[in-house]
């Protein structure tokens, strides 16, 4: 019963101390340390039940919780590492994951020949005493998955009932009954096919709030990310898609250009810079031209491309902006496969974006060209009389006849007069040459 006799006297008011990791009995500091088992985590700015509280809520795996006599616990944590650089790493992590979760905790006992408040001892009018043993998690392997698990920062299930009768609003639409804003859409088609030239103009089409390919555009602002071409080359083709559609300049300061051939890094690496360099810009749309330049990995490798694809996830969920982004199709003739099979590598490409558009180079034979201009010429004529004779386009114009312009002409020599036959000429004239 006599203490001091098997470990020598100490004084009651200070209390005693422990090591807690195995010492070769030639000194004390951390060179002295044969195994690197348990680690010390103290808090001595908390109230006692709080820090106990989150030691217990953490599952720490704690071998021993000792009562310092005074105002902190000490826990002993099974840290179970190899080497002295094993435990810093470890004891770092523990530590971080304490003070993320409210523990405030002495950072100064990071060291593995760090003392211990010794339990069985007075310190002063206290006693210093065990509180618990093995508490947590048995191992801190086991513990470490654990805690990885419930700090992933993912968000909770929900349940569908709470929102069957109050469904969240659906994002707003960007490119009408196309894409909506916050969503991915991949053009692909084949090289040299004029992909830039389209994103150009869809660019304009953002801006200015216009049609692209006959789908209206919200109007907002753009960032093109061009990859490929060279810096005039690029703001060429600007001005020039901006003159040919006969757009104003009003509204040219909606688009911002950011040139980087030459200069790209893998999808990984420039999505974290590009969401710095383009946060409260307000985009609407982040246009990527090409996305070969800054491919991370295989193309063809599903798991790589689905972590490249990820990052499109990242920007459009950090920016609350859509991405766009255009890919080549891969080599051979592609007439046999499907729209999604086209682009060049893993079917990942076109699996992940929430809208695809591809495009085909058409075969114009005459009999399609014919066609074509036989419609246009319908609806030249066709807008004439339903302008001056509405009459006789709701009562004797048929479905059909829509769609022929020999018989949209029987129908002009009925309704319209010398001067609107004229106009209609003038008006189909204008639709072929178009």
């Amino acid at each position: 019963d006599d203490l001091g006799a098997v470990l020598g006297d100490y004084n009651p008011d200070a209390g005693a101390w422990i090591r807690f990791n195995p010492m070769d009995g030639k000194g004390c500091k951390n060179e002295n340390v044969t195994e690197f088992r348990y680690a010390l985590v103290e808090s001595d700015v908390m109230e006692l039940d709080k820090q106990n509280a989150i030691l217990r809520q953490l599952e720490i795996p704690i071998a021993c919780l000792v009562h310092s006599g005074n105002k902190s616990l000490h826990a002993i944590v099974k840290v179970d590492a190899a080497n002295y650089d094993e435990y810093r790493k470890r004891v770092d992590y523990l530590y971080k994951v304490c003070q993320k979760n409210g523990l405030r905790i002495d950072s100064q006992n990071r060291n593995p020949s760090r003392l211990s408040r010794m339990p069985g001892v007075a310190r002063g009018e206290n006693k210093q005493f065990i509180v618990d043993t093995n508490i947590g998690k048995a191992t801190w392997n086991e513990w470490f998955e654990w805690i990885e698990g419930v700090n992933d920062d993912l968000p909770d299930p929900e349940s569908l009932t709470d929102f069957w009768d109050n469904m969240p609003k659906l994002a707003p639409p960007l490119i009408h009954g196309v894409l909506r804003q916050g969503h991915k859409m991949l053009m692909a088609g084949p090289s040299k096919a004029g992909k830039s030239y389209a994103l150009i103009q869809l660019s304009a089409a953002i801006a200015e709030g216009k049609k692209w390919f006959g789908w209206q555009c919200e109007q907002g602002r753009v960032l093109y990310v061009n990859l490929e071409l060279d810096r005039a080359s690029c703001l060429h083709r600007f001005r020039e898609v901006y003159q040919t559609l006969g757009y104003g300049v009003a509204n040219i300061s909606n688009i911002d250009i950011w040139n980087l051939r030459g200069k790209s890094v893998p999808m990984d690496k420039l999505a974290p810079k590009l969401i710095r360099r383009a946060h409260k810009k307000n985009y609407v749309a982040i246009i990527i031209d090409p996305i070969y330049k800054v491919i991370t990995g295989d193309e063809n490798s599903a798991d790589q491309m689905a972590h490249f694809c990820n990052q499109f996830d990242r920007v459009c969920t950090d920016l609350e902006a859509a991405v766009i982004y255009c890919h080549h199709h891969s080599k051979g003739y592609q007439g046999g496969k499907k729209s999604m099979d086209r682009a060049s590598g893993s079917g990942v490409f076109a699996r992940d974006p929430d809208a695809l558009i591809d495009l085909v180079e058409l075969d114009l034979t005459d009999d399609l060209l014919g066609h074509e201009l036989n419609q246009a010429e319908a609806r030249a004529i066709t807008d004439v009389i339903r302008k001056y004779n509405r009459q006789h386009y709701d009562e004797e114009v048929s479905q059909d006849d829509l769609c022929s312009a020999p018989q949209m002409r029987i129908h002009a020599k009925t309704a319209l007069n010398g001067p609107q036959a004229r106009e209609m000429q003038s008006a189909v004239e204008t639709s072929r040459a178009a």
